[in-house]
């Protein structure tokens, strides 16, 4: 440290700093204006720049934009697929088919032609229980 730190500050001194204080507090309060030849000219030059930014902005905010809209139909596809999903099993296997139906499709087999008729009357007997069954395993009901 010099001996001159620890000195006391001079009368002049004191107003010295007590002007720049204010000074620098003047120009933080209002900024300085300029000469009006000079406006024209500075405008001139920072107008593009201005211009240019404000573009700048504006794609920046189309861009998040497009984003927060692309996120949002993500999520919503997301969101569908796992409402639509199936929640449990679905059933796959068929109801066993009953014995009176395996025989008339063995009576079939061996040539039997009347039996046909009765062939038809039991597949269409099975295929109703069998889609009543697929009902009420998904909450359907009977029909």
């Amino acid at each position: 440290m010099n001996q001159d730190d620890d000195a006391p500050a001079s009368e002049e001194e004191q107003r010295e700093a007590t002007d720049l204080a204010a000074s620098l507090d003047q120009r933080a309060r209002a900024p300085e204006l300029l000469p009006p030849g000079l406006e024209a000219a500075v405008m001139d030059r920072v107008a593009p720049l201005l211009d240019a930014r404000r573009a700048d902005d504006r794609r920046r905010r189309r861009r998040r934009a497009t984003l927060v809209s692309l996120g949002g139909l993500a999520a919503a596809a997301a969101f569908a697929l796992l409402v639509s999903a199936p929640r449990g099993p679905v059933a796959t296997a068929p109801p066993a088919p009953p014995a009176d139906l395996l025989a008339i499709q063995a009576r079939v087999a061996r040539g039997g032609g009347a039996a046909l008729a009765a062939l038809d009357v039991e597949m269409r007997s099975y295929r109703r229980n069998y889609h009543d069954q697929l009902l009420r395993r998904r909450g359907g009901g009977a029909p």
